[in-house]
């Protein structure tokens, strides 16, 4: 659902994408009692998906702002800070043993890239150059 979801550019069916009753249900409620708060809030600000990211404590949400190039956007058309807003005050209300249970984490506001995962800096190289490598059906 939600690889189609991002397929289609179906910004509303991600908010059902992201919900994953076997692992969050339990997750929120013992391991991390922020996150069924933060991403309702996350939610409610305008997010279109909010999950639990890996095993956590992560909380990811998907944002968009107005249709069209998002470099030609102003700023209040956006919807990130809004959210990230919204979760912050969400944890703020949360009772002092579940801030607690949160700890001091950290709020980023990132964009995907299509180039994907991949490494800027290692010390020491891996390597002095290029490596390729083909694939099961023969050269890429």
């Amino acid at each position: 659902l939600l690889v189609d979801a991002f397929h289609r550019g179906d910004l509303q069916a991600l908010r059902h994408a992201t919900k994953d009753k076997l692992h969050q249900p339990i997750r929120g409620e013992k391991a991390y009692p922020h996150l069924n708060a933060m991403m309702d809030a996350a939610l409610e600000s305008g997010a279109h998906g909010a999950y639990l990211s890996g095993a956590g404590p992560t909380v990811m949400c998907i944002c968009s702002g107005a249709s069209g190039d998002i470099f030609a956007q102003k700023s209040e058309e956006r919807q990130e800070r809004a959210v990230t807003e919204a979760m912050r005050k969400a944890v703020k209300a949360l009772p002092a043993e579940q801030v607690k249970a949160w700890g001091k984490g950290d709020f980023y506001i990132v964009s995907p890239t299509e180039k994907g995962a991949h490494v800027t800096f290692a010390e020491p190289p891996f390597s002095t150059g290029l490596e390729t490598f083909g694939s099961l059906d023969g050269p890429l």
